[in-house]
């Protein structure tokens, strides 16, 4: 049992440190190579945007659109009990924009973008197109990592925008078939309980969300060993982890934001 336990103790602080030792690599790359030279490969960059920011919009539009119009059902008893029916509007758009809109592209982006991401990545390794870039004098996080992160940061936030936009939607449209409310009143209400403050930490939380979400599908991607059997694997694992890694990170970012920001 003890040898076990050591076994375990000892994969998990490996696993831990490849992970730090790749997010340096990725780091270096994208904020102090560029001062010395080396350019970051934006083109590769804008493709890799298309794919997996564009692409997402319809997924990422009818889900939230849908998660809209629960909030506003599941809330629409309690409001027309105590007689305040228009406060569905508050209660989804606060909800919306503080949590559930960058949680929930984020978790959604890391089944989307994540698996293709570790799945892309690993099949270049099973097939040595890593081993290939080496011997060429390319590095693999310059040439291939690097892009696939920034864009996925990048993305992110503006697929949480459109994420929040089509919440508040999905909760105008139950709102008003349901609570008789006008959308007029509904968005007036609406566009008064959102701060400016409140849209700049979910942007600010979802672009880490990004860069989470490509940083570990590239690490898992690089540990694939075993041929198509292992490519399954680690897309796996590299969805479970970066669904992981966001919900302690979007809890990171609202202890922070409640304890210091809420009271000012």
């Amino acid at each position: 049992m003890i040898g076990n336990i050591g076994k375990t103790t000892i994969s998990i602080l490996k696993e831990v440190s490849n992970f730090f030792f790749l997010m340096r690599d990725i780091l270096y790359w994208t904020v102090i190579a560029p001062f010395k030279g080396k350019r970051i490969r934006l083109k590769s960059a804008a493709v890799q945007v298309v794919r997996v920011g564009i692409r997402a919009i319809p997924i990422i539009s009818l889900v939230t659109f849908l998660i809209g119009m629960i909030l506003a059902v599941a809330m629409s008893p309690l409001l027309i009990r105590f007689g305040v029916p228009s406060w569905v509007a508050r209660i989804v758009g606060i909800a919306i924009t503080r949590e559930i809109g960058a949680l929930l592209t984020a978790l959604v982006m890391s089944g989307f973008a994540g698996a293709s991401i570790a799945a892309e990545i690993g099949t270049m390794n099973v097939s040595e197109e890593l081993i290939a870039l080496e011997t060429s004098a390319l590095n693999p996080v310059h040439f291939l990592l690097v892009p696939r992160v920034l864009a996925t940061a990048i993305a992110l936030p503006c697929l949480v925008i459109i994420a929040d936009i089509a919440g508040i939607l999905g909760g105008l449209f139950t709102g008003t078939l349901m609570l008789k409310v006008s959308p007029a009143l509904y968005m007036q209400l609406t566009f008064a309980s959102i701060e400016v403050r409140v849209l700049i930490y979910s942007l600010v939380k979802s672009f880490t969300f990004g860069a989470i979400i490509a940083s570990v599908a590239c690490h898992h991607g690089i540990k694939v060993r075993g041929g198509a059997e292992g490519v399954g694997k680690e897309t796996t694992d590299s969805v479970v982890r970066s669904m992981i890694l966001i919900i302690l990170a979007n809890l990171v970012f609202s202890t922070i934001y409640y304890m210091y920001f809420e009271a000012l």
